[in-house]
């Protein structure tokens, strides 16, 4: 398949393809630093909504971190929406859209506050912002984004 095939046109099993190469891309461009980002959130959240104070939220913190890093990954299964007949966004565009879109959550990875904001006024990055990308698959193809 060529990256100006169109979705509608994809056989399953291209369109499958499709779905693991986003998959993979995702996995090693995330892979652990989303695990780490995850759980230091998670830890810190919890450790706010505990109530500790000082070392004590400092050592629960690191605690939950901890336990989370360490309980296995659950397997994600790639979920993905074949296009209808009425997806008109190419191959290339669904795949730009999908790779700008890992590259922003990798960003924002680095934003989520964990464990070292204890004590510190911290905010939950909310920048949803759609890349530009996937307007277009937006507009061409909205399935493609469920």
């Amino acid at each position: 398949m060529s990256d100006d095939t169109l979705g509608k046109d994809l056989t399953d099993a291209q369109f499958e393809a499709l779905c693991e190469r986003a998959a993979k891309e995702a996995e090693d461009v995330l892979g652990e630093d989303a695990k780490k980002a995850t759980c230091g959130f998670a830890a810190l959240f919890a450790t706010t909504l505990s109530g500790a104070m000082g070392e004590e939220a400092d050592a629960l913190c690191k605690m939950t971190y901890d336990e989370c890093l360490a309980e296995p990954e659950e397997p994600s299964e790639n979920e993905c929406t074949k296009p209808t007949e009425s997806c008109t966004a190419t191959v290339g565009e669904i795949e730009t859209c999908f790779s700008d879109t890992i590259a922003q959550a990798k960003a924002g990875l680095a934003d989520l506050p964990s464990c070292d904001d204890l004590g510190t006024e911290f905010e939950v990055p909310t920048d949803n912002e759609t890349p530009a990308s996937c307007e277009i698959v937006q507009e061409k193809c909205p399935e493609a984004l469920e």
